[in-house]
């Protein structure tokens, strides 16, 4: 489907509307999520909880989870008795099930009362143990509920990991999975993000709500003995 989308080969089966799906090509939040996240469970073994954790603020990580291989993987799990809490993921493994809240636009974060609510709701359904909710969002500021295991991960951050991963030993079906989901991101503008949000995280008192995809802060001092080069090669460390 998302070959025939980007070949614009739907577009020939929607008619007068085909401006329409072009412009949901490259906004949509759902669109964007579901390309990314059903090709990311698709990887094998715990691969598509490394890219994540990877992909996560190391200043905002309270613990590393130990990658395991995906066990399930489900599009907008219905997680309340009533229907009406839907998170946009659910990645699950043996120990942790990693529920996911997906924004895209600028500034566009989940909100206090929506984490809260899918994770109180997702404990009252299937439980609390091991689960770790993860926000993905392009920039802006992201609440931490108190006492709730949150991952913060910024779609750049992720098509930067995948691009590191597919430079590696692959199978063909891995590579070409791989392809696409970057193929996706890159088609939101995320080529060239990497280092530009690296210098935007802030945080304020302890685990308090993190920046992150700001501009650059030429103004923060840097660390002691450490530099970065604008090109600098980066090994993942899980």
């Amino acid at each position: 489907m998302w070959t025939a989308a980007v070949r614009k080969k739907v577009e020939r089966m929607l008619a007068g509307n085909a401006a329409a799906w072009r412009r949901a090509l490259a906004v949509s939040e759902d669109i964007l999520t579901s390309t990314v996240f059903e090709r990311l469970g698709y990887l094998p073994g715990d691969l598509p909880i490394r890219l994540l954790l990877r992909a996560a603020d190391p200043v905002q990580l309270r613990f590393i989870p130990t990658p395991e291989p995906v066990i399930r993987s489900e599009a907008w799990p219905n997680v309340s008795d009533d229907g009406m809490t839907e998170p946009d993921w659910l990645f699950e493994t043996d120990s942790y099930r990693f529920l996911i809240e997906a924004k895209w636009g600028a500034g566009v974060v989940p909100s206090v009362a929506q984490l809260t609510e899918q994770f109180d709701d997702f404990g009252r359904t299937r439980g609390r143990k091991g689960l770790i909710q993860v926000a993905v969002v392009q920039s802006g500021t992201v609440p931490l509920p108190p006492g709730q295991p949150l991952v913060v991960v910024t779609w750049g951050r992720l098509r930067d990991e995948v691009l590191r991963e597919s430079r590696r030993e692959h199978g063909f079906g891995v590579h070409r999975t791989l392809s696409d989901i970057r193929d996706a991101l890159d088609r939101r503008g995320l080529a060239s993000v990497f280092l530009d949000t690296l210098p935007g995280l802030a945080i304020a008192g302890s685990f308090e709500p993190i920046a992150l995809g700001a501009a650059p802060a030429p103004s923060l001092p840097p660390l002691p003995g450490f530099t970065i080069s604008p090109d600098a090669e980066f090994e993942p460390w899980i």
